[in-house]
């Protein structure tokens, strides 16, 4: 079985919808970045839509794959974070009493927010560590996503403490090659960037975190935290089986595998993963119908390729089967929905 790492949990279109808006700023289609995710830029505008991890990296490697691995890519996109993107999760740091209420708040609500890492907070007497460990991020996204956190920190910290910012003088550690290191340092200039450490963290001074911040607002702090710990767990409900099975059917949508492949896969007898797919309220049959609908409209009016082409993307045999198919999920024929 493969055992799912803490950072596998639905997440706010926000952080992707970021990623589209830097491969646009450096020519790379919307549908090139988006491909294989299931995702479409118009869906990415409901602030309703809950985007699963993989879907997310999915478009993080389209992006490095066009452009390659290149430092400050992942700045690129934390820059766009805003209070705003962090929904309630903004509103309950903005109004937080202190910096260490805020930084708690982060860590207790991690799933909140777009970070891969595990985030633990510790204090000493000699300060604060906030500790971000990448330990189950995947490699080759590694290096985007903690430059991506780390700008994100720098947009979250003037917003949310302003001038007091200036008045610190703390440490990042990172892995980072000297460019990004160089890169992160220019960004955070309260701070000192030391690369090429084993770990990722970063230290304040002792009393930082009683800071008491500039717009604090103790009714609006709790009705926010209220809100935050609903949201987690309507977000905890999401990753179910159903879940689980999208990811794996996304993974290879040409070769999709079947039931009893997933079921091994999430080590579950046959009758089991469907019975779990009941009590969630959907089949397995639905979500593979869910997952080529999605994928096939995707393909058919953005990236422009037959009728032929997409049914083979897809794993059909002959376009004739897809078509019926397509029709039987949408009530329209994939020749009249395909872009001219």
């Amino acid at each position: 079985m493969t055992v799912r790492p803490d950072w596998d949990f639905p997440r706010s279109p926000a952080a992707t919808r970021d990623v589209v808006h830097v491969s646009a700023a450096y020519g790379v289609p919307e549908v090139t970045v988006l491909g294989g995710t299931g995702l479409t830029v118009d869906q990415l505008q409901d602030a309703g839509l809950l985007v699963e991890a993989e879907q997310e990296l999915r478009a993080i490697r389209n992006l490095l794959w066009e452009l390659g691995d290149r430092p400050g890519l992942g700045l690129e996109a934390g820059r766009r974070f805003s209070i705003g993107s962090a929904g309630v999760l903004g509103f309950a740091l903005l109004s937080s009493p202190t910096a260490r209420d805020a930084t708690r708040i982060v860590v207790r609500y991690s799933t909140l927010s777009p970070a891969y890492a595990d985030l633990t907070l510790e204090e000493n007497p000699d300060g604060a560590v906030f500790r971000y460990d990448v330990t189950q991020v995947p490699p080759d996204v590694v290096d985007f996503l903690v430059e991506r956190d780390l700008a994100a920190l720098s947009n979250i910290l003037g917003m949310i403490a302003g001038p007091l910012i200036g008045l610190v003088v703390g440490r990042i550690d990172v892995a980072f090659s000297e460019e990004r290191r160089r890169l992160v340092a220019e960004l955070l200039p309260a701070f000192e960037v030391v690369g090429g450490q084993a770990h990722t963290s970063i230290w304040v001074p002792p009393g930082v975190l009683d800071f008491a911040l500039p717009q604090a607002d103790p009714h609006t702090a709790e009705l926010c935290l209220q809100q935050c710990a609903e949201l987690a767990e309507r977000r905890r409900s999401r990753r179910g089986v159903a879940a689980q099975v999208r990811t794996l059917l996304l993974r290879s949508p040409g070769e999709m595998p079947d039931l009893p492949e997933v079921a091994r896969e999430l080590m579950l007898s046959d009758r089991t993963l469907y019975r779990r797919l009941e009590e969630e309220g959907t089949s397995f049959r639905d979500l593979r119908n869910e997952v080529r609908e999605t994928l096939a409209t995707e393909l058919l009016t953005r990236a422009g390729l037959t009728v032929n082409e997409v049914a083979q993307r897809l794993g059909y045999s002959e376009p004739a089967a897809f078509s019926r198919a397509y029709k039987t999920w949408t009530g329209d024929v994939p020749s009249r929905v395909r872009a001219p």
